[in-house]
C-alpha cells in the first residue's frame, strides 16, 4: 500500500490537505513538476482529482470543475465543490448489489458517496435508491458529471426506469430546480425530448419547465423529438401552445424539424409536421432543401410526402444540384427512378461539376435508371416531332 500527501485545489482557491490512501497500486515516483492523480473509488471509478503542481514549476493551480458557461439558469461551479474526499480500497468497496444496498462511505452532510448514489438511482429510475441518497445529504441540484454538469433530474428525465415518474415527482417535492441548464445548455426537458420520453416530457412541463429552452447549438425541443423519432412525444408538442409555434424554427445548422425527421426516414413525423406548416422551401447552410436532404436516403415514403405537398423538384442548392442528383449521387436509383417516372424531375440538369442524372447513371452503373431516362427522352422527342 502506498501513501501520499496531496493538495486537492477547491472551485474558491481554497487548498485543503488530506492523506490519500490508494490500495493494490504500482509505487508512484512523485516528481514536483508533475500533477498527481488519485484514483477515487467512492466517487466512480473513473473519477480522477487533479492535484495542485509544484510552486517549483510556477504552474497555476488546477482546479476540480471546468469554468461553467455564462449563461443564465447554467449550474454554477461553487455548488459543487467539496473540501474532502473519502477514499476506499477495493477491498472496502466490495459490498452487495442490487438497489437496496446501503451506499458505501457515507458520512453526515454532504459526502461524494451519497451524491453518486443519487446519480445511480435517477439513472436507473430507482425510487429506493434515490430516496435513500437524498435522506443521507446527496444535493438533489448538484451536478453529477464535472466535465458536463448535468443534474440528477436531468439523468431522472433520460431514464427508461420503470419508476422514473414516482423519481421526478420525488425530486420536485425536494425542490429540484426544473430549468437548470449543463454547459451544453441542456435542460431536463430536452433530455427527455432527445431521449424520447414522453411522459416525462409531460411531467416536467406541467411542473414549470420552460417550452422555448434550446442547447447552445440552439436545438429545442421538437427539433430533439423529431431526431428520436417517436410519432406521439412529436404530436403532443406540436398540440403545445408554445411548442407548436417552433415547428420552423431552425438550429446552429439551419436544419429545421422536417430536416431531421426526413434524414432519418421518420415518415409519420414528416406527415404530423407538415400537416402543422412545416416549410419545404427552408434552406440549410449548403442550400439544400428538405427534399434533397431525403433524397439522400433510402426512405422514398419522405420524399413522396413532401412531393405531394408541391415541393420544387428542381429547386438547387449552392453546387447547382437538384434533389434528383443528390439522389443518383447516393445510389438511391429507386428514389431516382421515382423522381424521373413519376414526379416528373428534370434529368437534364447539371451541377457545378458538369454531372447530370444522365451522365452518372452510367457512371454508377443505374441500368434501371438509365431505361427510365432513354424513355423520357424518347417520349419527349415524340411529343417534339
Amino acid at each position: 500500500m502506498v501513501t501520499h500527501t496531496a493538495i486537492a485545489v477547491s472551485d474558491m482557491g481554497a487548498v485543503a490537505a488530506s492523506e490519500i490512501i490508494v490500495g493494490h497500486c504500482q509505487p508512484v515516483s512523485v516528481c514536483a513538476a508533475d500533477v498527481i492523480l488519485a484514483k477515487c473509488t467512492s466517487i466512480g471509478a473513473s473519477s480522477r482529482i487533479p492535484m495542485l503542481r509544484s510552486r517549483r514549476t510556477g504552474a497555476s493551480r488546477s482546479k476540480i470543475f471546468p469554468e461553467s458557461v455564462v449563461k443564465k439558469n447554467i449550474v454554477p461551479e461553487n455548488e459543487v465543490t467539496e473540501s474532502t474526499v473519502n477514499l476506499t480500497t477495493p477491498q472496502d468497496s466490495e459490498q452487495g448489489a442490487g438497489p437496496e444496498r446501503k451506499p458505501r462511505g457515507w458520512t453526515k452532510g454532504l459526502s461524494s458517496s451519497a451524491n453518486e448514489e443519487l446519480r445511480r438511482g435517477c439513472s436507473r429510475g430507482d425510487l429506493k435508491l434515490v430516496k435513500l441518497a437524498l435522506e443521507a445529504g446527496a444535493k438533489v441540484n448538484m451536478p453529477q458529471n464535472t466535465t458536463r454538469g448535468t443534474t440528477p433530474l436531468m439523468m431522472a428525465a433520460a431514464s427508461s426506469g420503470h419508476n422514473v415518474g414516482e423519481v421526478l415527482m420525488e425530486l420536485k417535492n425536494r425542490k429540484a430546480d426544473m430549468n437548470l441548464r449543463d454547459s451544453g445548455g441542456w435542460s431536463a426537458l430536452l433530455f427527455a425530448c432527445r431521449n424520447g420520453k414522453l411522459e416525462a416530457a409531460k411531467f416536467l412541463l406541467e411542473h414549470g419547465a420552460d417550452p422555448t429552452v434550446v442547447t447552445t447549438e440552439y436545438k429545442n425541443v421538437l427539433i430533439l423529438s423529431a431526431m428520436e423519432g417517436k410519432v406521439e412525444l412529436v404530436q403532443y408538442l406540436l398540440n403545445n401552445r408554445l411548442t407548436g409555434k417552433q415547428v420552423n424554427d431552425a438550429d446552429a445548422f439551419l436544419w429545421t424539424a422536417v430536416c431531421y425527421a426526413v434524414s432519418a426516414g421518420h415518415a409519420e413525423i414528416v406527415r404530423a409536421l407538415l400537416e402543422r406548416g412545416a416549410k419545404l422551401s427552408i434552406e440549410d447552410f449548403e442550400g439544400m432543401a428538405p427534399l434533397a436532404i431525403a433524397c439522400q436516403g433510402p426512405d422514398l415514403a419522405c420524399v413522396k410526402l413532401m412531393c405531394k405537398k408541391k415541393a420544387d423538384l428542381n429547386a438547387t442548392d449552392k453546387r447547382h444540384r437538384t434533389a434528383l442528383l443528390h439522389a443518383c449521387l447516393n445510389m438511391q436509383e429507386s428514389t431516382a427512378v421515382w423522381l424521373v417516372d413519376k414526379a416528373g424531375a428534370d434529368p437534364w440538369i447539371k451541377d457545378d461539376e458538369d454531372n447530370s442524372a444522365l451522365s452518372l447513371c452510367d457512371e454508377l452503373k443505374m441500368y434501371d435508371f438509365r431505361s427510365i431516362i432513354k424513355k423520357r427522352w424518347s417520349d419527349e422527342k415524340d411529343n417534339d416531332a
